[in-house]
């Protein structure tokens, strides 16, 4: 799990299934004392699952060592390259996935191991130190099935479901496209306010937070919207490497066309820090080692 207090922004593609009450028990732990190690990690699982631990080829590590220690946990329906990828550069060397790693059912891998993909994968994982252990059928076990109630929690369905059967949701009418757009909308608010994104515009690259208390390092690169007579020609962009890793890479912000006046080419304003407003979240907000520096005109 991410140390960052808006949590580890993921689609819901990737995160959904993971129950947080099983997960949490793994991660919680983290916080009473030094490390726990892989083997730890997944004993604590298995004693807050719910249902007996049945074994079998599927619910077990993928890569690395029940004794590595575990700095941060990742949790995902998919442990795709650019999962892991994003793990790794969160500073997270553990990975739980729903499904495969290796792409057929059981990471059966033997008809595939010269496989370039495969071998870049796969190494990647080793020279990174990842453990991925995966955690697909005794999730399922679990009444209610909690990769349910996890999708249903991500769009706002939970209201809706059947008092008669908990896989049944009973939705109000509303057309496929409106349906979408409500999904659609749901998600972008969530993927969009988390640390390093370009509020309701785009989500980071990767989550790279720091620890609570931990200073970060943001900077930022930012092309200026452009006039015309009065009207917009270009809204600019904006690049943040956040920690010194790139998480925004020239996206495109919201600019309103009446805000250009007449005779002006290019906007500009003052720079402001924002804290949280006093009805918002607790938090302790610090600044320091603030510098600007224009950019040189190119042709």
């Amino acid at each position: 799990m991410t140390t960052h207090k808006d949590g580890w922004m993921l689609s819901r593609r990737e995160f959904a299934a993971v129950p947080a009450l099983v997960v949490g028990a793994a991660a919680g732990a983290l916080a009473q004392r030094a490390l726990l190690t892989a083997g730890e990690v997944i004993d604590r699982i298995k004693a807050n699952l719910g249902v007996p631990w049945r074994g079998g080829p599927t619910d077990t590590f993928k890569s690395g060592d029940v004794d590595t220690p575990i700095a941060g946990i990742a949790a995902t329906v998919m442990s795709t390259f650019d999962v892991i990828k994003r793990a790794a550069a969160a500073r997270k060397n553990m990975v739980i996935t729903h499904e495969p790693t290796y792409w057929l059912g059981n990471d059966d891998v033997r008809s595939f191991t010269n496989d370039a993909l495969y071998q870049k994968k796969l190494q990647f994982i080793r020279d990174n130190n990842i453990v991925v252990w995966r955690f697909h059928d005794h999730l399922h076990a679990r009444q209610p099935d909690m990769s349910a109630v996890g999708l249903a929690d991500a769009i706002g369905w939970s209201k809706y479901q059947s008092k008669d059967d908990p896989r049944v949701y009973v939705l109000p009418r509303l057309s496929l496209r409106d349906l979408a757009k409500e999904v659609s909308l749901r998600d972008l608010a969530k993927e969009v306010g988390t640390n390093g994104s370009l509020y309701r515009v785009a989500k980071p690259i990767v989550n790279v937070s720091r620890a609570p208390n931990d200073w970060q390092t943001f900077d930022i690169i930012q092309h200026a919207p452009t006039c015309s007579n009065g009207a917009l020609t270009s809204p600019g962009d904006i690049t943040l490497i956040h920690n010194g890793v790139l998480v925004l890479d020239r996206a495109v912000p919201r600019v309103r066309n009446d805000q250009c006046q007449p005779g002006m080419t290019e906007m500009s304003g003052p720079i402001m820090l924002q804290d949280h407003e006093a009805n918002g979240p607790m938090t302790v907000m610090r600044f320091r080692n603030i510098w600007f520096r224009p950019l040189t005109p190119t042709k």
